[in-house]
């Protein structure tokens, strides 16, 4: 049995470590409410909303230390300019989202350990209790990062992880015991390793599996090779869904580039439809304006181009794998 928790598989077990924090998050009047005003516009199919975003992504930077072949930083976002968002335009951001949404996820296209204030970036979102996320490739965790991030009040990390072969191992064990012990004290930040699966074996990926659990890590995931960005033919690899114009992500979420460019989602990975910028309007301008309402309405009516790299209309369904999966093609050899 799984339960679904920020459109990924946990066990029960795994679950109930996010859920209280998730809880005591929208435990707060005003996002009850809006919430609540979420619903309805999805049920009445709105085309101006009458909630503001439940979810804000907001990327800290978009500089990386990898250069991935399947990233869209590199496969379509190479002349992008390169920058760290400021703590001063980070808070200027949560000064005009804390009072409705409920989670804050510090990562878009770039990895948020490079940013020099992602620290006090998290520790200014939890001050405002919003759910903080943040995920990484994890390479640049020391003990001291480590354990910086555990005193900011970080909910949950993830740690995009690729392990092709044994060897690869060694390096997310190094970082699981890193944040182990960062969590001595403190229950915080959920840890999860979240594995691309593309064409390992069953039984390489189910030693994993053992192995970073039983050096601290909460959970362990595993996310199927998204064939839009790796053509390599994987055993692992996520299937392509039908198309599909319902989507709940224009009605309850926005992202926020380094920049402060805002888009409705990390799926637009052309940067092809700019909704306006929070560094320079109202973040109701933004969420309620012309350019927003107007993606609203054409997903009611066609698929926007870039739409069509998501991956599933049943995302958290199709792209993750669970262990029993992968330990069932273990015993069928």
């Amino acid at each position: 049995m799984y339960l679904h928790v920020l459109n990924q598989p946990y066990r029960p077990r795994e679950a109930w470590k996010l859920v209280p924090a998730l809880v005591r998050s929208c435990l707060r009047p005003p996002r009850m409410a809006n919430w609540l005003r979420a619903l309805a516009d999805r049920l009445f199919k709105r085309t101006v909303p009458n909630a503001r975003p439940l979810y804000i992504m907001v990327e800290p930077t978009n500089h990386c230390n990898l250069n991935c072949a399947m990233c869209a930083r590199v496969l379509y976002q190479r002349d992008r300019p390169l920058q760290h968002m400021s703590l001063a335009q980070f808070q200027r951001i949560m000064d005009a989202v804390a009072k409705h949404a409920v989670v804050v996820l510090l990562w878009n296209y770039g990895e948020p350990l490079l940013c020099p204030d992602i620290c006090a970036m998290v520790a200014l979102a939890a001050k405002r209790r919003l759910f903080t996320v943040i995920t990484s490739n994890g390479l640049l965790l020391d003990d001291r990062l480590a354990r910086d991030l555990a005193d900011s009040g970080l909910h949950y990390l993830k740690v995009s992880t690729l392990v092709e072969k044994e060897a690869d191992l060694a390096r997310y064990v190094a970082i699981a015991d890193c944040l182990a012990k960062a969590k001595i004290n403190t229950t915080n930040p959920f840890v999860d390793f979240t594995v691309i699966a593309a064409d390992q074996t069953p039984e390489l990926l189910a030693h994993t599996d053992r192995l970073l659990r039983a050096h601290g890590a909460d959970s362990v995931s595993f996310r199927r090779l998204d064939q839009h960005f790796d053509k390599r033919p994987g055993r692992w690899a996520m299937p392509r869904q039908p198309q599909h114009s319902t989507c709940r992500r224009v009605f309850t979420s926005m992202v926020i580039n380094s920049n402060g460019e805002a888009f409705a989602c990390c799926y637009d990975l052309k940067l092809s439809r700019p909704l306006g910028n929070l560094l320079r309007q109202h973040m109701d301008d933004v969420w309620r304006g012309g350019a927003f309402n107007r993606l609203r309405l054409e997903m009611g009516e066609q698929l926007p181009p870039m739409c069509r790299t998501c991956p599933s209309p049943r995302y958290n369904h199709d792209v993750y794998l669970t262990i029993e999966e992968i330990e069932r093609h273990a015993a069928a050899g």
